[in-house]
């Protein structure tokens, strides 16, 4: 079951597009230790944006940006050893 409270139109942080950001509370978010159920989700319908965190602790109950690698590069050894040999 989810209660809206309140709805805002932000831009998308994934593309900058505009998109909508919610706050409600939510059994969800307790099942997925979200102390209170307090909600914020952000979601872009141009880059299918998701993003679901905790307003009390900040924790992210769900997240989903197509096109973004959640892990940065690999930066090859070589380069590493001649930045310190420097």
């Amino acid at each position: 079951m989810r209660l809206m409270k309140k709805k805002q139109t932000v831009r998308c942080p994934n593309c900058g597009s505009e998109s909508q950001r919610y706050y409600f509370t939510s059994d969800e978010a307790m099942y997925r230790s979200c102390s209170g159920s307090q909600v914020m989700q952000t979601e872009c319908e141009h880059c299918d944006y998701l993003m679901v965190m905790c307003l009390l602790n900040g924790n992210v109950v769900e997240a989903y940006a197509p096109g973004t690698n959640a892990f940065a590069p690999k930066i090859k050894q070589s380069i590493i050893l001649s930045i310190i040999n420097k």
